[in-house]
């Protein structure tokens, strides 16, 4: 996924009736939970590729968002394109792949499987896409056709959080990432500000260097809300969805972060046109070295030039959220997914796919060409996990990690209340509370009355 696609991350809003799917109905995802990525035990399931059955033989087709042709080492569309080589060979099963752009996936798929249309077997999706298509009805229930995969009893508890509900299985977590905040260690050499009010703190010293103090993806788009302002809300004591998945972000909680990134803006501690521009823009200050610290994600080694040579070489850290008020700091976390879509040709084939998939060697190599956490102990346990780098994420995940709470309207809700946010913070007179009870209400109004 490149910096330009992360940019274009448009809201689907195509959520018809709720159908009544195999995985069970909308999530109600505790909010409280804290995944630990590596708590799982390693598993004693053997790393082979079986064979698969007679049902599974033949064709499966596959959509996700790798592209094929490229030719680097360690890029992620190469590592793809070998993965589907070798289970050709090792099983004999013809894969069908079709590249769909990440943020058209889950709306193409969602339309196929409402309209009868053919659907693929398996698709690779981020979590958050997984309550919009389960309300789509999109989603076969995976508990069954999982019965006899040993490796299932070794994922982690974030894949429990991103792919069960109601104790029904609709999808298998293949990696976790989270955002991150990367600075320059001899700008902060005390380590990256813990709190709200140390960063603004750092913003008013970085501004006599002509230096911003961070830059972060604050457009208008759900991205902005799961990168930044979501965080800042959870690192308030906040909430954005209640347990029915409801916006519930109209209230003082919320108005005090949009008032601290108010004060940000005026005082010229961070660029405006993060506000305005894509993600591409939000990186740019960071790479011109005109700021101290950027917002980004374990991701960004992919697209970032030169951040894992300067993490290397020690003049880049990672550190995770800020908080507010006493509140401990939150970071956002994404699993990619792997789903069998209702009306699958050959969810048995698809099986096959994935169980081979998460094998530990593959599996490992895998994430760590994603530069994410695998969901499965005895991944973590190949080894490569146990740099500077993984550990550092390791632990920011595991203490600072969340979801963002599941709502059958999760990106046409985030979309309205960044746009909301992105009026206040250009607006210093617009009233904060009205704007955000407006973006609220106009969900509400739309979804659920």
């Amino acid at each position: 996924m490149t910096a330009s696609r992360i940019a274009t991350l448009l809201a689907f809003v195509l959520m018809l009736s709720v159908i009544v799917s195999g995985c069970g109905s909308a999530p109600t995802a505790s909010p409280d939970a804290e995944p630990d990525p590596t708590q799982a035990e390693s598993s004693e399931a053997e790393d082979t590729l079986t064979a698969p059955s007679e049902q599974a033989k033949g064709q499966i087709v596959i959509w996700a968002k790798h592209d094929l042709s490229e030719t680097d080492d360690g890029s992620p569309g190469l590592f793809f394109k070998q993965r589907i080589d070798a289970f050709e060979a090792a099983t004999g099963i013809e894969v069908v792949y079709e590249q769909i752009a990440w943020d058209q996936l889950a709306t193409k798929l969602a339309l196929a499987v409402q309209s009868g249309g053919d659907v693929p077997d398996i698709v690779e999706v981020g979590s958050q896409h997984i309550p919009s298509l389960l309300s789509a009805g999109a989603l076969m229930q995976l508990d069954e056709l999982l019965a006899n995969e040993a490796w299932v009893a070794d994922l982690n508890s974030n894949d429990q959080v991103a792919c069960t509900r109601e104790g029904k299985r609709c999808c298998v977590a293949n990696l976790v990432r989270s955002s991150l905040t990367y600075y320059r260690a001899d700008e902060f050499p005390n380590g990256f500000p813990a709190t709200s009010d140390e960063l603004l703190a750092a913003g008013e010293a970085l501004k006599a260097e002509d230096a911003f103090v961070t830059s972060f993806f604050a457009g208008k788009s759900y991205g902005a809300i799961e990168l930044n302002w979501g965080q800042f809300i959870y690192s308030n004591g906040g909430r954005i969805f209640d347990d029915e998945g409801k916006p519930v972000w109209a209230n003082g909680t919320t108005v005090q972060v949009l008032e601290f990134g108010r004060e940000l803006l005026a005082n010229g501690y961070i660029p405006e046109d993060i506000i305005t521009g894509d993600f591409a823009t939000a990186e740019a200050p960071w790479i011109d070295g005109n700021s101290a610290s950027f917002r980004g994600g374990t991701w960004s080694f992919q697209f970032v030039p030169g951040l894992s040579e300067d993490f290397a070489g020690g003049q880049v850290m990672v550190a995770g959220g800020i908080g507010f008020n006493g509140n401990s700091p939150t970071v956002f976390l994404n699993s990619e997914n792997w789903i069998v879509p209702v009306g699958a040709n050959n969810p048995a084939g698809a099986v096959v796919w994935i169980s081979q998939f998460m094998q530990p060697e593959i599996l490992s190599e895998w994430s760590q060409v994603q530069f994410g956490i695998p969901t499965l102990g005895a991944a973590v346990a190949q080894g490569g996990f146990d740099d500077a780098f993984y550990a550092s994420v390791s632990q920011i995940i595991a203490e600072q990690g969340k979801f963002i709470e599941q709502s059958p309207y999760y990106e046409a809700s985030l979309d309205a209340l960044a746009a909301a946010i992105q009026e206040i913070m250009l607006d210093p007179n617009l009233d904060s509370m009205p704007r955000l009870q407006q973006a609220q209400d106009e969900i509400l109004n739309k979804y659920w009355n």
